[in-house]
């Protein structure tokens, strides 16, 4: 029933990404740039989706994560960085199984990334043992109405994986809309100001040279 309900966006997204499969509504796979490993796991947090008053009221299921986690090592053992993507958030109480989720994410995924929410931001977490990951919450970049006197906060992120002397970073560019300018421009309260972009250390072994 519920691949049913998604099966018209399956075939728009079929013609643009990796089609997914009839039987699960997510999907896995693999690519590699200049010799550095990227793995991307596709989340389906909309299975549950009906109206406006979803919020709490979705789940992701452990079927899915242990399908899509099935063979990862720890993300601090691994030199394949590791990326998961749905399109609510892991925090705001979106999932009515959120904090399991991210309990499974945490310990196999370097950075998960999320939309929905229309305010742009990222941030490290830590859990109790230590182990830390990331989550980017994307911004929009259409319009929508807001009520009166709340400025629209469209915006969108460029981001890159950069090795340094102190390890894997991933560095986030951050763009907002400016009205009065018509253009988007660095989103300077969410990034240092002396370099206009977020740092955030990568739980990421360095992938050894093939030269």
């Amino acid at each position: 029933r519920h691949l049913t309900r998604q099966a018209k966006y399956r075939a728009f997204a079929s013609r643009y990404a990796r089609p997914l499969s009839e039987g699960a509504p997510w999907t896995t796979y693999s690519i590699t740039v200049r010799d550095f490993s990227v793995r991307l796991l596709g989340l389906n947090t909309a299975l549950l989706a009906a109206d406006d008053q979803d919020q709490g009221r979705l789940r992701v299921g452990e079927r899915m994560l242990t399908e899509l986690l099935s063979g990862l090592s720890p993300a601090s053992e691994s030199t394949e960085l590791v990326l998961s993507l749905s399109h609510h958030p892991l925090a705001g109480g979106w999932l009515a199984d959120e904090a399991t989720v991210k309990k499974w994410l945490r310990r196999h995924v370097h950075c998960h990334l999320a939309g929905h929410v229309h305010e742009a931001e990222s941030e490290s977490a830590r859990s109790g043992s230590g182990a830390e990951w990331l989550c980017i919450t994307a911004g929009a970049a259409h319009a929508e109405p807001l009520p009166q006197g709340v400025p629209a906060g469209h915006g969108y992120n460029i981001a890159a994986v950069v090795e340094t002397p102190a390890g894997m970073k991933l560095r986030i560019w951050p763009r907002k809309f400016s009205d009065p300018n018509a253009d988007f421009r660095p989103d300077i309260d969410k990034v240092n100001p002396q370099t206009l972009y977020a740092e955030h250390d990568l739980r990421l072994r360095r992938q050894p040279s093939k030269t």
